[in-house]
């Protein structure tokens, strides 16, 4: 299957947002090229590095710790309600799993469901099929995610490690400037800590 479909691509390099139907047909594509075996789409992931022309929200001093992630599909709902739309109407011709970004709180996690389920209740009124039992995860790469993990796992029936993002939060440190890069270290023993704790909580809920 593919392990992780980063929609964003979707949305970059183009004047304008890209239509639900026109999303639907790129998730579409996915779904039967694979034959029913998964294919992971994570919500468009944008901000930070990834600013598409058509973004009206101002860049922030410090991007990665601005609007970014969930955080800015929660502030543009509509958007959102879109792109969500588009995945659970192609999960009717595939194993489509929906996995959330950036995830940083319980929250965060529930209004991002509640969004789904919004999505899924104009799909269900408009007559229009998808798979009811779609499996949504959540990305593990912000440390307070990984601290708090437990009180994700009742809410998802997956969760998907962010090693690139976790080791730059944890450490501070940002792996594109040359000038600390060799100090990005993925086997430093707080990341470690925190994959193995991860792993350890969403084992013991068969997660």
């Amino acid at each position: 299957g593919v392990g992780l479909f980063r929609s964003e691509f979707l949305f970059l390099g183009r004047d304008n947002l890209p239509s639900e139907d026109e999303q639907f047909e790129a998730y579409r594509m996915v779904a039967e090229l694979t034959g029913g075996a998964p294919v992971t789409v994570r919500t468009m992931d944008l901000g930070a590095d990834k600013s598409p022309r058509w973004l009206n929200h101002q860049l922030a001093e410090n991007p990665a710790l601005g609007l970014t992630g969930i955080r800015l599909c929660l502030a543009e709902p509509l958007m959102f309600r879109a792109q969500l739309r588009a995945l659970l109407r192609a999960s009717a011709f595939g194993k489509i799993r929906i996995l959330f970004p950036m995830i940083n709180s319980l929250g965060e996690l529930k209004q991002s469901l509640t969004q789904l389920e919004y999505a899924k209740a104009e799909l269900r009124a408009e007559g229009i099929a998808f798979a009811e039992a779609v499996e949504v995860g959540a990305m593990i790469e912000i440390p307070s995610a990984a601290l708090v993990v437990g009180s994700f796992i009742k809410h998802v029936d997956f969760l998907s490690i962010g090693t690139n993002d976790l080791i730059q939060y944890t450490l501070a440190i940002d792996r594109n400037d040359d000038s600390v890069s060799h100090l990005y270290d993925p086997i430093h023993p707080a990341v470690l800590k925190l994959i193995s704790y991860t792993i350890k909580t969403a084992s013991k809920a068969g997660v």
